[in-house]
Order: structure tokens, then C-alpha cells, then sequence
């Protein structure tokens, strides 16, 4: 079976993914937590998907690479300052999330500038945070539906749980950039940055 024709599928959910911020924000203002809920269990799941997809048509693409963490951090990060605005979240955590990617982009700039086009492998650290944000995202919308026993101590530690991930994964970006274990683009096998 020819799967080229299918190589768009996975890039076109990261696509949706990145689209889907504008009516979850609008949804999270308008106080309509019942789809939004559902919005980000979507989200969650596209974004284990187009990753699956990729790997099973055999696709992966420098496209992908970008989109998939793009749609990823514009989509949560937004999302939590709308979350933060309405009082949903913590206002510190939708801070230390919105400030780590724009670190993390600030430094990719600085790095690009100083090595040249580059690539950042999927790291554990990244992916936990990513995990910690769309499972607390979730919990937070959901207890704005539905109450269960000891809530606010669960959303409270499931909160803190996500600021150690993201401080984690922020200072692990940090650590990979500053010792230049980014892999550079067009560099010799020899002379590429060690991969993480």
C-alpha cells in the first residue's frame, strides 16, 4: 500500500491542534467549560496521535518537527493564562508555563544565531511537562464541572507536580543548550553537537 498520499495526515492534526487555541481560549472567557473540557481530552490525544500516525506511515518530516511542539506550546500556554485569567489555575503556574516557552524560544533564536540551523530531539523532560500540563489542564476545566472528594487538595498537588515538570524541563533545555548538545544542521557527523 502506498502511504505518500497519507503523509499529510499527521502535519494536518498539528495543524488543527495549533487552530483549536483560538475557540479553546474563547471558550475558557466565555466561561464554557463543558466543550472546552472536551477541547483539551481532544488536543491531548491528537498529539499522541500525529507522533503515532508519523511513525506508522513511515513519514516523519522537518515540518512535523516544528509543528508538533509548536501547536503543543502555543495551544498551552495561552490556555493557561486564559485559565489563570478566569481563576481556574494558579496564576503563577500560567506564568512559569508561558515564561518557560518564551525562554526556550528566546534561546533557540540566541542558539540559531551563534551555530546555525538546528534540531532538538524530543526529550523525556519535554514530554513529561507536556503530559503534566494537558493532565492538569484537564483536572482543572474538569473541576469546574464536577466536584470528587479532597478536590482542592488533589488539584493543588497535581498543580505543584506540573511547576517541578516545568521548571524541570526548563532547566534541562537550558543545560542542552548552554553545552551545545543541539544537533546542527549541515555539520559534519564529527563536528555536529552531541545529541541528548
Amino acid at each position: 500500500m502506498d502511504t505518500s498520499r497519507l503523509s499529510w495526515i499527521p502535519n494536518g492534526i498539528s495543524v488543527l491542534r495549533l487552530l483549536l487555541t483560538v475557540p479553546f481560549i474563547w471558550g475558557i472567557l466565555e466561561h464554557r467549560f463543558d466543550w472546552v473540557f472536551w477541547m483539551l481530552v481532544g488536543a491531548a490525544i491528537s498529539d499522541i496521535a500525529d507522533g503515532a500516525i508519523a511513525r506508522a506511515l513511515n513519514a516523519p518530516s522537518e515540518l512535523g518537527a516544528i509543528l508538533d511542539p509548536m501547536a503543543d506550546k502555543v495551544l498551552l500556554s495561552f490556555g493557561f493564562v486564559a485559565l489563570a485569567w478566569v481563576g481556574a489555575v494558579p496564576a503563577y503556574l500560567a506564568l512559569v508555563s508561558f515564561g518557560r516557552d518564551l525562554v526556550i524560544a528566546l534561546g533557540a533564536l540566541a542558539y540559531r544565531r551563534r551555530h546555525g540551523d538546528f534540531r532538538v530531539l524530543p526529550t523525556l523532560a519535554g514530554k513529561a511537562s507536556t503530559f503534566g500540563l494537558f493532565f492538569y489542564g484537564c483536572a482543572a476545566i474538569a473541576a469546574q464541572l464536577w466536584e470528587w472528594p479532597q478536590q482542592q487538595m488533589s488539584l493543588d498537588v497535581f498543580g505543584w507536580i506540573c511547576l517541578l515538570l516545568l521548571v524541570g524541563s526548563g532547566l534541562h533545555y537550558i543545560h542542552l543548550g548552554r553545552s551545545g548538545k543541539f544537533e546542527v544542521r549541515g555539520a559534519p557527523q564529527s563536528q555536529s553537537a552531541e545529541k541528548a
